[in-house]
C-alpha cells in the first residue's frame, strides 16, 4: 500500500522515535502499518496510575496522556479508511 506524504508524516510526528512503524510505512506494509497503529493507540495511563496522579496533583499528565491517546486513535480510524 502507498501512504500519502501527509499522512507519513503525521504518523512520524505522534511516533517520532518508533522507527519500525516507519520503515513499515515507507516500504507500504500496511498489515504491520495497521498492527502499530492498533496496538499503541489506547491510553498510556492504567487506571491505578491516574488515580495515582489525581491524588497526587498531576492532572496535566492524565490530560497529556488522553490527549496523546486521541491522536493515536485518529490515527488509526485514518489508516482504517486508508485501506477500504
Amino acid at each position: 500500500m502507498q501512504y500519502t506524504a501527509e499522512f507519513i508524516g503525521k504518523v512520524k510526528t505522534v511516533y517520532p522515535d518508533r522507527k519500525a512503524l516507519h520503515l513499515a510505512l515507507e516500504q507500504g506494509c500496511g498489515y504491520l502499518v495497521g498492527r502499530y497503529l492498533d496496538e499503541f493507540r489506547h491510553l498510556s495511563m492504567s487506571p491505578a496510575e491516574i488515580v495515582q496522579a489525581f491524588e497526587q496533583g498531576r492532572e496535566q499528565d492524565v490530560l497529556e496522556a488522553a490527549k496523546q491517546a486521541s491522536k493515536r486513535t485518529m490515527l488509526y480510524a485514518e489508516w482504517s479508511d486508508l485501506c477500504r
